[in-house]
């Protein structure tokens, strides 16, 4: 009988060790407030899924901001190094720009109707290949839970977004620094990270003209 009750006791710590801890635990260096367990599936459960992160609660811009955009006239940030960005994607996922690759950021606004017209025409771009030796990352900004649209990670998922997207803060601190007055809003950067273009969004013709100038094979205007 002793041995039994032995060998209930150890049957009983071998099963709270395989369930683990139910202790929640904050994933603290991100500042994105995103909680994270330790809890191991049980019965066939899925393991928990963070929520997708739609403002950031952190960015970091670096560099000198680029004028205001004006679509009529000159651009006076072109020529000028673009400033550099680290933020983070809906999947909590670091999102970057530096130099080293000629760039298109497309800054679009989940409420805006011009630009729900222009994500998939931008998408469907870079899945024919249209945009190719170009990286472009679409910028999320100008939030409003109150116009419509919301979420954007929903909204970018369902458009079948190919590309990363780097989410911008409550006060558009990306959008803020590259210049951004309306949108949609296209900013083409070439390896150097010179500013070669900016273009208000409308279509394929002003995606396909900044992949020329990012690239090279269009002159800088």
């Amino acid at each position: 009988m002793k041995h039994f009750w032995i060998a209930v006791a150890l049957a009983v710590t071998l099963t709270a060790a395989a369930c683990g801890s139910d202790t929640a635990t904050t994933d603290e260096g991100t500042g994105s407030g995103v909680t994270t367990t330790d809890e191991a599936p049980v019965d066939g459960d899925a393991p928990p899924v963070s929520e997708p992160i739609e403002i950031a609660d952190q960015v970091t811009v670096t560099g000198d901001a680029l004028p205001a955009f004006n679509a009529e006239g000159d651009d006076e940030a072109v020529g000028a190094l673009a400033p550099t960005f680290s933020t983070i994607g809906p999947n909590n996922a670091l999102v970057e720009y530096a130099p080293g690759e000629p760039t298109i950021l497309a800054f679009l606004v989940h409420w805006c109707p011009h630009c729900q017209t222009e994500l998939p025409v931008i998408s469907q771009s870079i899945t024919s290949g249209a945009t190719a030796g170009v990286e472009v990352i679409a910028v999320s900004t100008a939030f409003d839970v109150d116009r419509g649209n919301w979420p954007p990670s929903s909204w970018f998922e369902a458009e079948g977004w190919p590309a990363q997207v780097a989410v911008d803060s409550a006060t558009s601190e990306i959008a803020t620094a590259y210049g951004m007055t309306s949108f949609p809003y296209l900013v083409a950067i070439d390896a150097d990270g010179v500013v070669v273009g900016r273009r208000l969004g409308g279509g394929e013709a002003p995606v396909a003209e900044l992949v020329g100038l990012a690239t090279g094979s269009v002159a800088a205007t």
